[in-house]
């Protein structure tokens, strides 16, 4: 028997050795109330091995990371004084700050933003957080939130209520402004499969200020309409690193059913699948991608969707070579958008060899492939079903290569693109195309 194999097994033997918990105790706490962490406790108390106790500890750091009221824990095992062959837990915790201010430029999804956040934690001692958020940019004209999020049991799930105005800029390319006033309820569960998210959302919209030049059909539907709707999404992140990463998955499915009251009326779902392989040794990674979404009016036969709800497809992080929302049916310079769509994207990347000692892989290169679809809103194709009209709408795709920086939780592309299969109506990007982004294919 050799050495390796040796201590292999003698860390087997001590792992399942047998080992209880006497007490457990938090270190650190001025403003949090230690009645919260009673479930937590009580998980730390089950184990009867040692290997259960330090699988049961990372559970417990994982709980305790998620309330973010922290801004270190470390556990401490140590003999108990009272009870032989047995053991303690010792939390050592230093908590944030009560009140959190802060400014900060954010860029993301083609868009730069200025954002002014504040925070008061721990507002009753139990873990609340009590958030506001108020942010100017380039698309997003200004936008305020006001939030109230508390804990719930074991700290897997938590509930937030929050209230929200926005103005959205889309003069260039559906010439009017969007505000929206609104309201929602939320619930968060953490599972092992993933993470649920349950939203009821009461939005009150405001199609307004057409530009000189909008079409009729963005001017026929300026005014105002409530939204009242129950959106669920589940997302299983397994990637190895959000932003360039070189192994794993992430899956994301949402629903959303409008029309419980107010003007709109339809059923959404959607779709997001990555998967990221690396291949071998050759410091290359495969990026493989997929999207697609339906959307149904459910307010009778002859009902319409609304320009607010419907896709828009095209842009340099999802359907490269191609204007932001530059893909489907267009009334004058207008994207109108479309009720169903999909698109995908390859990707190989790679370090930049010469400048990966100083860059690491933050900067890389990438070669990329794209194509997708929107279904035609047009009144010839009414009578058709909706993936009938999604099958008979004009293939898109594009290639190109380009230089990848990433930047914290966004992603910087700028590429040079090919448009090769397009429509009448599209408005391609053929030559070189920046892009920023948090999302993308």
């Amino acid at each position: 028997m050799n050495e390796s194999t040796s201590a292999a097994e003698t860390d087997n033997q001590m792992m399942d050795r047998k080992t209880r918990v006497s007490s457990v105790h938090f270190d650190g706490l001025s403003n949090t109330n230690p009645i919260i962490f009673n479930p937590i406790v009580s998980g730390l108390m089950k184990p009867n091995s040692l290997g259960d106790v330090i699988e049961a500890i990372g559970t417990a750091s994982a709980r305790l990371k998620r309330l973010d009221i922290f801004k270190s824990i470390n556990f401490k095992l140590e003999k108990s004084h009272e009870f032989e062959g047995e053991i303690d837990i010792i939390i050592n915790v230093v908590e944030k700050g009560r009140f959190e201010l802060r400014t900060e430029t954010q860029i993301g999804n083609q868009e730069g933003d200025l954002v002014i956040s504040g925070k008061a934690r721990n507002c009753a001692g139990r873990a609340e957080v009590l958030s506001g958020i108020y942010s100017v940019g380039t698309l997003t004209t200004s936008s305020f939130q006001l939030a109230f999020t508390k804990p719930l049991k074991r700290h897997c799930h938590s509930f937030d209520l929050s209230a929200h105005k926005t103005i959205h800029n889309l003069q260039s390319f559906r010439s009017h402004h969007e505000v929206l006033r609104g309201a929602a309820l939320n619930y968060k569960r953490a599972t092992k499969y993933g993470e649920h998210d349950c939203t009821y959302n009461a939005t009150w919209r405001e199609l307004c200020s057409p530009g000189p030049n909008a079409s009729w059909a963005v001017r026929s539907q300026m005014g105002h309409t409530l939204k009242s709707s129950i959106k669920h999404t589940f997302t299983r992140d397994l990637r190895d690193n959000p932003g360039l990463s070189t192994g794993g998955y992430r899956i994301s499915l949402t629903q959303e059913l409008a029309g419980l009251g107010g003007d709109a009326s339809f059923f959404k779902a959607e779709g997001d699948i990555q998967k990221y392989i690396r291949l071998h040794h050759s410091g290359l990674t495969l990026s493989l991608g997929a999207r697609a979404g339906a959307l149904w009016a459910t307010g009778g036969t002859s009902a319409a969707t609304s320009i607010s709800d419907r896709y828009f497809l095209g842009g340099a992080m999802s359907m490269r070579g191609f204007n932001m929302a530059g893909i489907g049916p267009r009334d004058r310079n207008d994207s109108l958008g479309g009720d169903a769509f999909w698109a995908t994207g390859i990707q190989i990347r790679s370090p930049i060899p010469l400048l990966q000692k100083s860059t690491g892989d933050t900067l890389q290169l990438h070669s990329f492939f794209n194509a997708g679809s929107l279904a035609n809103f047009s009144s010839d194709s009414a009578h058709r079903g909706l993936f009938q009209r999604l099958k008979d709408s004009p293939l898109r795709a594009s290639t190109g290569v380009g230089l990848i920086l990433q930047m914290g939780p966004a992603r910087l592309e700028f590429n040079y693109c090919l448009p090769v299969m397009y429509a009448a109506t599209d408005l391609q990007k053929r030559g070189f195309q920046l892009g920023v982004g948090l999302n993308f294919l």
